[in-house]
C-alpha cells in the first residue's frame, strides 16, 4: 500500500531537565470514517523520539502498531487519544497498523519529496 499524502507539520517541543534537553517530535494520525488515516505518511528526522499520538475520529476503539524492531502498540477508545513515546528510530520506513491493516507510515530521516 503506497503512503503518498501530504505529510503532517512536525514541530519539535523542547523542555530542560537538569542539564540535559529533552525533545521529541509529535506524529498525529487521525482515524477517519471509513477506516482512513489522515495523514498518511508522517516525516522526521532519525534518532529524535517521536511522540506517537492516534486520535479516534470514526467514535470506534482501535487497536494500532507502529512497526519497529521492536514493535510498539497503543489502544485507543472510541472519540479518544491515545499516545505513545518512541525512542529515536534509525532512517526507515515505518508502517503503522491499525486494526492489523496497513494504514499510514513514519518515514524517518527521509523529505517529503518533490
Amino acid at each position: 500500500m503506497g503512503c503518498g499524502g501530504s505529510a503532517a507539520p512536525v514541530s519539535a517541543s523542547t523542555t530542560t531537565a537538569g542539564a540535559g534537553i529533552n525533545a521529541r517530535l509529535p506524529a498525529i494520525f487521525k482515524i477517519l470514517p471509513g477506516e482512513r488515516l489522515s495523514p498518511r505518511a508522517v516525516y522526521a528526522p532519525a534518532h529524535i523520539p517521536i511522540e506517537l499520538v492516534l486520535i479516534s475520529r470514526d467514535g470506534r476503539a482501535h487497536h494500532a502498531t507502529l512497526r519497529t524492531a521492536k514493535p510498539r502498540s497503543l489502544a485507543v477508545s472510541p472519540g479518544a487519544r491515545a499516545e505513545r513515546l518512541i525512542p529515536g528510530l534509525p532512517a526507515g520506513t515505518y508502517r503503522l497498523y491499525v486494526d492489523g491493516a496497513p494504514r499510514a507510515a513514519l518515514h524517518i530521516g527521509f523529505g517529503p519529496g518533490p
